[in-house]
């Protein structure tokens, strides 16, 4: 679906792809990604829900998800 927009670092062996999700604002997680000197840091809102994508030191892109609490199994509690 994002082939072409994802920044994968092609090389010798498998790619990973990082994808994790946080309780935490993701607004306040891209400003303190961005004061920390991280390049291309972008604030996504789409239908399904919203991340923030980040390139690592390696030149891999990273989406940090919000954690949707309407599928958190019973007894989850968001980290704070």
């Amino acid at each position: 679906m994002y082939d072409d927009d994802l920044a994968i670092v092609r090389g010798r062996g498998p790619s990973v792809h990082l994808t994790i999700q946080t309780g935490a604002d993701l607004e306040e997680l891209a400003e303190q990604l961005r004061a920390a000197g991280y390049p291309g840091v972008a604030l996504t809102r789409e239908d399904f829900g919203s991340f923030v994508d980040v390139t690592d030191p390696d030149g891999q892109s990273v989406q940090i998800h919000e954690l949707d609490t309407r599928a958190a199994p019973a007894g989850h509690t968001s980290p704070s």
